[in-house]
Order: C-alpha cells, then sequence, then structure tokens
C-alpha cells in the first residue's frame, strides 16, 4: 500500500499472462481502507480464483 492508501500490484505470480493483466487491471493503484495494515510495506496476498456458473 503506498502513502494514498492504494494497493501496487508489484509481481503477478503466474506464467499466464492474460491472468497477470486481468489481475493487474483490477487491483492496481485501488484505494483502500484496511486497519492495522503499514503504509510502505511489501505484503503477499494470496489470490484464489473461481470459475463462476
Amino acid at each position: 500500500m503506498n502513502n494514498k492508501n492504494e494497493l501496487v500490484v508489484i509481481d503477478v505470480d503466474t506464467k499466464d499472462k492474460d491472468l497477470e493483466s486481468f489481475v493487474t487491471q483490477k487491483l492496481n493503484y485501488k484505494t483502500v481502507t484496511v486497519k492495522g495494515i503499514a503504509k510502505g510495506i511489501v505484503y503477499r496476498i494470496p489470490l484464489k480464483m473461481i470459475q463462476s456458473i
């Protein structure tokens, strides 16, 4: 999270370029409000995607 309370995507660990692009477009620089998170610290967030029916 940067100093403007925005998520910053640094890396998406996948071989699928389309998935990497999708995750980055949806999450990068999105403003969030989260308690207990220090600004400027790198956090690893596991993300699980499931197919919708």
